[in-house]
């Protein structure tokens, strides 16, 4: 048997101001029985929000919060881009305080920029 790990995608979408579920997940199966949810799926805008988030796109940066439950109540961890070349990317798994203002010790965060040149 294989494990299996699938993101999920809900075309509803809430827009009535209030804060919507988190409508994307990631399924885990290990072939034993039915998939099941292990993390809800938002994309992170960075500090500077659209327009940080579009200039940071265009170099392929992206950043994803991992949910434990639909409606935010505990972050599980954070995906960051490590590379994005010839349409795959590659993310790393940051601690679930990563962007909640605790100090990473980690590599910088894609979406903050640094002295490397990242953006």
């Amino acid at each position: 048997m294989s494990n299996v790990l699938t993101m999920r995608a809900s075309q509803e979408r809430v827009h009535d101001g209030s804060p919507a579920p988190v409508k994307d997940w990631v399924d885990f199966s290990d072939g034993s029985g039915p998939a099941r949810v292990v993390a809800y799926v938002e994309r992170e805008l960075p500090p500077g929000g659209i327009p940080a988030y579009l200039a940071a796109r265009s170099s392929g940066a992206r950043s994803f919060v991992l949910w434990a439950d639909e409606h935010r109540r505990e972050r599980v961890a954070t995906l960051v881009t490590l590379s994005a070349t010839g349409g795959v990317a590659t993310f790393q798994a940051l601690g679930a305080r990563a962007r909640e203002g605790a100090p990473w010790q980690g590599p910088a965060h894609p979406l903050d920029g640094d002295s490397a040149g990242r953006s």
